[in-house]
Formats: C-alpha cells, sequence, structure tokens
C-alpha cells in the first residue's frame, strides 16, 4: 500500500482495475531488489479479497510477468537469486542437545512450552508465527486408535499459508498425528500435552481457548499454575527457536538455524527415509508436492551415492583394510545346523536363534559363484560395510 501511495494511488489493490494494477506490479517489480515470493504473495492477497482474476495466470497481467522474468535473469546474471540464506534444517543432535540442556521437555514451564511448539511445528507440520498463534485448545485432541494406542491429533487447520479458506476442497486429505512413546517421557507427545494441560489454569481448557499461553514463572510453588490466561505474543512464537539456541548455547557457523529449521528438519528427515512425497504433503500442509524442492535437499549419502554411480564406481568396491574386533559367534541351535546341512553351507542372519510362529515358506534359488577370502572395508550403496572371510561375486 506504501508502493501505491508513493505512485499517487490512493486505492486498495483489489479495487484497482487490472490494466492499471497490471502497471503498478510493472513499476514496483523494477523498484525492488528482491524477486523471490513477490507474485505469489500479491495473488495469494487478490484472491482473499475475491478480486477474480489471477496475475499470475491472466493474460491481462502478462507484463507484469514479463517484468519479472527480465528482472530474474539479470538477478542471475549478477549471481543473485540463489537463496544465500534460506534455513538450514535443524539436525537431531541439535534437538537433542536442547533437551539435554532442558530447553526442551517437561522439567520447567518454559522447556514444556517449547516441546509443544515442537510438536506442532514438526508432527503437525504448522508454520510458526500465525499458524500456532492462531491455534485454540480444541483444535487437537487427545485420542486411542483401534490398537488402544494413545496419539494427539490436529482435527482442525485454521487459514494458513496456502490454504486460505477461499476454495473449501483445498484440504488437508489426513490428519496429522502424534502417537505416544511412554518410554521417552521427555519427548512423548502424548504425556506432555497431558502434563500441559494439568499445568494450565483450569478455565483455559475450553474449545476455543488460545493453545499457546504466557509462562507465569519459571520457578512455579507446587500446585501453582505454570501459565497465565493470557495467550502467547505472536512475535514470542517466533522467538521461540532462537531463545532455544541461545539456552542450549549453540551459535553454528556453517548452517543457518531459524523458526522455519524445524519445518526443513520434518520434511528431509522424511524424504531421506524413503517417505513418498504425496504422503510427506500429508504431514507438512505444503498444497503443491513441488514446494517440497524448497524444503529438502540430497543428503551427503544421497550426493556420494549419485557420484559413484556417475563415476562408474562398482557396487561391490574394495576401499581399504581395516581391523575391528570381532563380535562373539552366535549360538547356532540344532535344527540350524540341521537346515544348514540340507543347504550345503552355514549361514548366519538377522534370523539366527528367531521363534517364528506360523506357516514359513521357504523358496531356494540355485546360483554359482565364486568365493575368495579377504578382510577389506566394502562400498556398497553407498555404505562402507567390512567383511572377513568368504567375499562373493555376483550371481552368474
Amino acid at each position: 500500500m506504501a508502493f501505491l501511495q508513493s505512485q499517487g494511488e490512493q486505492r486498495f489493490p483489489e479495487l484497482i482495475p487490472p490494466s492499471d494494477l497490471n502497471q503498478h506490479i510493472s513499476h514496483f517489480i523494477l523498484s525492488v531488489r528482491k524477486k523471490g515470493g513477490m507474485i505469489s504473495s500479491i495473488d495469494r492477497y487478490l484472491r482473499t479479497k475475491s478480486y477474480g482474476v489471477s496475475i499470475i495466470t491472466d493474460i491481462k497481467f502478462d507484463k507484469s510477468r514479463s517484468v519479472l522474468k527480465m528482472k530474474m535473469k539479470d538477478l542471475k546474471k549478477l549471481g543473485k537469486g540463489n537463496k544465500p540464506r534460506a534455513s538450514d534444517p535443524i539436525s537431531d543432535q541439535d534437538l537433542q542437545t536442547m533437551y539435554e540442556a532442558n530447553t526442551l521437555g517437561a522439567d520447567n514451564p518454559t522447556a514444556l512450552l517449547h516441546s509443544m511448539w515442537l510438536i506442532c511445528t514438526m508432527h503437525f507440520g504448522m508454520r510458526t508465527g500465525k499458524e500456532t498463534h492462531k491455534l485454540q485448545w480444541g483444535d487437537i485432541s487427545l485420542q486411542l486408535d483401534d490398537s488402544n494406542q494413545e496419539y494427539i491429533v490436529y482435527n482442525t487447520e485454521r487459514q494458513t499459508k496456502t490454504r486460505t479458506g477461499v476454495n473449501e476442497r483445498n484440504i488437508r486429505l489426513a490428519k496429522p498425528r502424534a502417537y505416544a512413546i511412554p518410554d521417552i517421557p521427555q519427548k512423548d507427545p502424548v504425556s506432555l500435552y497431558k502434563l500441559y494441560k494439568n499445568k494450565r489454569p483450569a478455565d483455559t481448557n475450553g474449545p476455543e481457548s488460545p493453545f499457546f499461553l504466557s509462562v507465569n514463572k519459571e520457578n512455579p510453588k507446587p500446585g501453582q499454575c505454570w501459565y497465565k490466561k493470557t495467550p502467547m505474543g505472536i512475535n514470542k512464537l517466533y522467538g521461540i527457536m532462537k531463545k532455544m539456541m541461545t539456552d542450549t548455547g549453540l551459535s553454528p557457523t556453517d548452517k543457518r538455524i531459524t523458526p522455519y529449521s524445524v519445518r526443513k528438519h520434518l520434511i528431509q528427515k522424511l524424504n531421506d527415509e524413503g517417505i513418498p512425497a504425496n504422503h510427506i504433503v500429508q504431514i507438512s500442509g505444503t498444497k503443491n508436492i513441488n514446494s517440497l524442492n524448497n524444503y529438502s535437499n540430497l543428503n551427503p549419502a544421497q550426493s556420494r551415492n549419485i557420484s559413484n554411480i556417475l563415476s562408474n564406481v562398482p557396487a561391490l568396491h574394495v576401499i581399504q583394510p581395516v581391523i575391528r574386533q570381532t563380535a562373539p559367534p552366535a549360538t547356532v541351535s540344532s535344527s540350524t545346523k540341521e537346515f544348514q546341512s540340507i543347504l550345503g553351507y552355514e549361514f548366519s542372519g538377522i534370523l539366527t536363534n528367531a521363534v517364528i510362529h506360523g506357516d514359513v515358506h521357504i523358496h531356494l534359488q540355485q546360483r554359482s559363484e565364486t568365493q575368495s577370502l579377504s578382510q577389506t572395508t566394502q562400498y556398497v550403496s553407498g555404505r562402507k560395510t567390512k567383511s572377513s572371510g568368504i567375499v562373493s561375486s555376483q550371481p552368474s
């Protein structure tokens, strides 16, 4: 609005005809240094105002899009536009350090509040700031699944960055859940939720009460509420990650940790574990699968594997000898020995000494192979493994 006023335009954007607004947007693009997301942000604003014309797709705004492309090319020539200041995902080790420093967990009011924020941003894919600030107590509930496992579920998603409510079909197809892990109470979403409920004033547990409350006292007396009835401010919510970093003493120089680093951690971790993209978006709340590219990158193991593929490194590659302490051999049962005698060779694996109930079907496939003795480190699918003794070649 300030830019429009500087151009002598007093009308709100949604009240300006497309022909005039197209000119204003073109001049605006040329005047600013940053280009990232400006067109999408303006278009999103106009949709909330029922403008009726999309500046992203409508021919009436072709000039604005052409100016933006020209600006992007100019910035690229200058080596800009590569998001050098983009947030990095926070690591599991960083999070563990925060638990050890008691800035996450259940030992004090601030740590518990931080933990609830972490659950909302990581398990439920909420964006910090407006989404967490608008969250109400009734939006999250405690439930049981068919196997009597407790979990908390994000029932009601309010207006988000990409789900404004204009399209009633644009909703999450699945409601994100955070299951109980009773063996680790400091990280157990269900235990933390129950404790948070008990430490809130009783009259703030109504469905429409704010979810995030201000801390009452850092060292409350027994039986005293940990939180006030007043909601936590949006700036405080934005500052939670910074406070956790300060409390922990973490100040990494090789990465940039921001409030969005947890969201990046969520998407990067699920991507690294091979979770399908269409499942990830159900947790992250991302509208478009292609948007996941903004949150995840190739991890070092994937990059190394790609490099080896392009360098034509064999799947089984001897790097260098290693000497490690050998674990004691597993005890082989009489039934296993009998089965080994049928096969004609000895074996061991993850099912050695296992007790299996039910029918077992075994399919054997004969193959020819050569064997050699060695003690080496092997490179298999991007991982180092040590073998000592018989190394088999590929089947013929």
